[in-house]
């Protein structure tokens, strides 16, 4: 067979799905040397196929699929010395009459394939340890290629050197029928070059058709890439806002402090009143206050109040005086709280309840001026 002519049937093949080729049939087979029984069933091809997959989605393009030699070199290199590979396996199916898998041969191979020189496949596969002279293969090594397999029920692969010519006419007749219905052509009246040109017009549309996969493939990595950022800008703008978020409210406390320092002082100055606290306070703490001139306007204020003093049982207090004040309610607050035993509390609204210091009282509410 012609190198083009291979190529042609090569690509012909892949197109109709008749690529695949039967590596083993089911059925009992002796090994080489009679001594026990190689059992193969569908639940053995199923396993192998389960193992083969088992390692394409562990190794991805790192596996180079089950190799196919000439002979046995993997497992007998003594009598198989030829260890290059013909091609892989890169897929494996358990089918109702046998396991089937799909070849991809090298340059190796496919001279093999032109030329007949080694035509059936012989699998060398694994098979859990048995007390009994069966064995159940479950694991697939490699294919060898060979012209005397041990399983005599073996499908060839390619043709031999002698059945080429009758076998590739058998060949070409199932093609073209397979073909022409793929086609929508008539097989009596189609001719190769029609057969042809509708082949490389469908692998022209398959191969633009995996070229918008990859494509499609691209363009979801990109999305997804994308996604990954807006992530990442989401987690960062949380960030940032958290962050904005905890130094207004330590904005908020700091002019909460500074208010109520300047606002302590008033009162005790008697600028204001204690009525006039919380006034002052939101005022300060207020969005958009301009906290500084604010406090600065009450640190200054002076108290407007000048009173004389105020008889409180032949003691003498300025009500105009700050200390004094506070000296004359809080002396009268600790002697409440000895005799009539009240808590701080109780006596200082006792006291300021009291008519004789509703003066003083009334003074702490007003802003002090020097006489």
């Amino acid at each position: 067979m012609k190198k083009k002519q291979f190529e042609i049937l090569v690509n012909a093949k892949a197109l109709l799905g008749v690529d695949w080729e039967m590596i083993a049939p089911y059925g009992d087979f002796p090994s080489a040397d009679r001594k026990r029984t190689q059992r193969f069933g569908k639940a053995q091809a199923d396993q192998m196929v389960a193992h083969f997959n088992s390692i394409w989605s562990q190794m991805g393009n790192m596996f180079r699929g089950v190799p196919i030699f000439h002979g046995h070199p993997d497992v007998d290199p003594k009598n198989w010395t030829d260890d290059r590979r013909l091609g892989k396996i890169t897929e494996l199916e358990a089918r109702e009459d046998g396991l089937y898998g799909k070849p991809e041969y090298n340059t190796l191979g496919q001279d093999n394939a032109q030329q007949g020189w080694w035509v059936y496949p012989s699998p060398t596969w694994l098979a859990p340890k048995s007390s009994s002279n069966v064995v159940l293969p479950d694991e697939l090594l490699s294919i060898g290629l060979v012209n005397r397999p041990n399983i005599f029920e073996s499908q060839p692969w390619t043709n031999s050197a002698e059945e080429e010519e009758n076998e590739t006419e058998n060949q070409d007749k199932i093609m073209k029928e397979k073909a022409c219905a793929l086609l929508g052509l008539d097989p009596a009246k189609a001719t190769d070059e029609e057969i042809i040109a509708g082949l490389e017009n469908l692998k022209a549309a398959a191969d633009e058709n995996s070229a918008a996969k990859t494509k499609a493939g691209e363009m979801e990595v990109e999305a997804n890439d994308a996604k990954t950022k807006i992530a990442s800008f989401d987690e960062e703008k949380k960030r940032l806002e958290e962050e904005a978020a905890t130094a207004k409210a330590a904005e908020a406390n700091a002019r909460k402090i500074a208010a109520n320092v300047v606002v302590d002082s008033a009162i005790a100055r008697g600028v204001i009143g204690e009525a006039d606290r919380d006034v002052h306070t939101n005022s300060m703490i207020a969005e958009g206050a301009d906290l500084a001139d604010l406090s600065k306007k009450l640190i200054e204020k002076k108290p407007e109040m000048n009173t004389g003093a105020l008889d409180l049982g032949g003691r003498k207090v300025a009500i105009s005086n700050e200390r004094e004040r506070g000296a004359a309610i809080q002396e009268e607050v600790n002697k409440r709280m000895h005799a009539n035993s009240q808590t701080y509390d109780q006596a200082y609204q006792a006291v300021k309840k009291d008519p004789q210091f509703t003066r003083l009282f009334e003074a702490m509410k007003q802003p002090e001026v020097n006489a």
